[in-house]
């Protein structure tokens, strides 16, 4: 159940207080929050004492965060939406069950979740079921059974969601929603016109308008567009210009990785096999990678054998280039004519050797 409260005013802005009710048979138990704060993880911990528990703190935004009673692996949790204020949980039984009030983001997510939460509890049990099936009987009429229940309900919650936020285009919690689903790579053509429907008071907001500059970026990332020029250093310590790449008049792309990245490195025989293919008269490849150990990027250059142009600024995620293309997610690329015009974006694997086999002919 959700309540609405009215806020009290904390004497600093960014504070929170979350209180807690609980049946008197979990005195003593020890209760754990977790959320986000200021860029960090953040755990605490209390104990219950005359059926109330208390947490205090500071939050820069709001955010999800998680409350856990008893040990860690407990399944007596909830989830909510813990923002500057007061919050209160309040239950008899388990915290599944909490009603939670208080501020106006908890409330709406609240809102959103008291249909949703019953539904994953059943995709919970039919998970949990088939992840016991023998993998001799994988194929089977039962475990097959199993799976089309869960994507069943994966569209009911999916079905229920995009309602929420189709009807409440004012609240904080649609243009989380509306984050989380554009993901790291983000559809323009699809993110674009959902997120021009929600209030000015959201997209005003300071996440609102961070996810409004990731929205342009990705809006001058489209087949058609040209990319904006950069120069870089090379492993060598050179610096390189996209412009030069260009230059040379055959079709470039531009790679976005690093050498942690799993899917990067399972991508680069595909690359290799593409440089190997086509370079000679049709192809660039220029690799920028994310990475900010100089030494594992270039064991990783010379271990995948990329025999192509690299470079990076060795800042990971705040490399100038990522930044300047709004890269948030890994892999990426770009597929350049010789004017700097992209003819596609984020083909992988067969697609980008087929593209280019088709462009090629």
């Amino acid at each position: 159940m959700c309540i609405t409260m009215p806020i009290i005013a904390s004497a600093q802005q960014n504070s929170f207080t979350v209180k807690g009710r609980m049946n008197l048979s979990h005195d003593g138990e020890k209760v754990h929050l977790y959320y986000t704060s200021f860029g960090k993880s953040m755990h605490d911990s209390t104990l219950v004492h005359n059926g109330a528990f208390t947490f205090e703190g500071h939050v820069d935004a709001a955010g999800l965060a998680y409350l856990i009673a008893g040990t860690v692996l407990s399944t007596n949790d909830i989830d909510f939406y813990l923002a500057p204020g007061l919050t209160h949980i309040v239950t008899t039984d388990s915290l599944k069950n909490a009603k939670i009030g208080g501020n106006e983001i908890a409330t709406d997510y609240c809102r959103l979740m008291e249909p949703v939460r019953p539904l994953q509890r059943q995709k919970m049990n039919h998970t949990l079921k088939y992840h016991r099936i023998p993998k001799a009987e994988i194929e089977h009429p039962p475990a097959k059974e199993l799976l089309n229940k869960i994507a069943k309900l994966d569209g009911r919650i999916a079905e229920i969601t995009s309602a929420f936020m189709a009807d409440n285009p004012d609240s904080y919690v649609t243009l989380e929603l509306m984050i989380r689903r554009a993901g790291g790579i983000i559809d323009h053509a699809v993110v674009y016109p959902s997120f021009h429907k929600l209030s000015d008071r959201i997209k005003n907001s300071d996440k609102g308008k961070i996810f409004a500059e990731r929205i342009a970026k990705a809006g001058k990332m489209v087949a058609g567009a040209s990319v904006p020029h950069f120069e870089a250093l090379t492993p060598e310590g050179k610096t390189l210009n996209l412009r030069t790449i260009l230059n040379s008049g055959k079709y470039t792309i531009l790679d976005f990785w690093a050498s942690w990245c799993s899917p990067c490195r399972k991508e680069n025989p595909y690359l290799v096999q593409a440089y190997n293919t086509y370079s000679r008269k049709e192809l660039n490849i220029l690799s920028v990678s994310l990475d900010s150990d100089p030494g594992k990027w270039k064991a990783a250059i010379e271990k995948d054998g990329l025999l192509w142009q690299q470079v990076s600024g060795l800042k990971g995620w705040k490399d100038p280039v990522a930044v300047l293309y709004g890269i948030t997610a890994l892999p990426q690329n770009l597929l350049l004519d010789a004017n700097g015009i992209i003819l596609a974006k984020n083909l992988h694997a067969e697609d980008l050797l087929k593209k280019l086999a088709d462009l090629t002919k």
